[in-house]
C-alpha cells in the first residue's frame, strides 16, 4: 500500500510509517502508565464510599449519644470509632495507591462534639 501511495519514495514511506507507529505506541504507553480512566473512576468510587461511611458514622454517633452517659454508651462509641478508624486507614491507603493525598478532619478531639454532618453535595469531580 505504501508503495502505491508514495510510488518510488519508499524511504519517505518507511519514515512516515515509523513515525506514526512510534507516536501511537507513545500515546498508548502514556495512557497505560498513568491509567487516566481507571484513576478517575477509582477516585470517584472512593469519594462515594467515604461519603456513605460519614453518614453511617453520623447516624451511629447520634444514636449512641441519645443513650446518655455511662459505660455501655462509652464502649459502643469506642467500637464505632475504632471501626471507622480502620475504614479510613484503608481509604487512606487506597487513595495513596491512586496518587491522591488526603486528610481527614476530626471534630471529636476532646470527645465532646459529634462528627460533622456529611455534606449533601457530591464531591468535586477529579477528572
Amino acid at each position: 500500500m505504501a508503495s502505491q501511495i508514495f510510488a518510488d519514495q519508499t524511504t519517505v514511506a518507511i519514515a512516515i510509517y515509523t513515525c506514526c507507529g512510534l507516536l501511537i505506541a507513545a500515546i498508548a504507553g502514556v495512557d497505560a502508565a498513568f491509567r487516566f480512566d481507571a484513576r478517575a473512576t477509582g477516585i470517584r468510587l472512593l469519594a462515594s464510599r467515604v461519603e456513605a461511611r460519614r453518614w453511617q458514622l453520623y447516624i451511629a454517633w447520634n444514636a449512641i449519644r441519645s443513650k446518655g452517659e455511662g459505660d455501655e454508651p462509652r464502649r459502643a462509641a469506642q467500637r464505632v470509632l475504632d471501626d471507622h478508624a480502620k475504614f479510613f486507614s484503608k481509604v487512606h491507603r487506597e487513595a495513596t495507591e491512586l496518587g491522591v493525598n488526603i486528610a481527614f478532619e476530626s471534630a471529636m478531639v476532646d470527645g465532646s462534639d459529634a462528627p460533622p454532618a456529611p455534606s449533601s453535595t457530591p464531591a468535586p469531580s477529579q477528572s
